[in-house]
């Protein structure tokens, strides 16, 4: 038995279905494409600038 179900959505427990086994770049692309999603990932955010920025409020 596994430890992770791999129909079920790890965030909500809601249930995931199948949509293609891709083996290759070019069908991943293709079903990443059908489905509205972007072939490459998200960019990174921007790195933290070192510090934090204090502001004074006056009360």
């Amino acid at each position: 038995m596994f430890a992770v179900e791999a129909l079920v959505c790890q965030r909500c427990a809601g249930p995931m279905r199948l949509v293609e086994i891709a083996n290759d770049s070019d069908t991943v692309a293709r079903v990443l494409a059908d489905i509205g999603l972007g072939v490459r990932p998200p960019p990174r955010p921007r790195p933290t600038p070192p510090g934090q920025l204090e502001l004074d409020f006056a009360p």
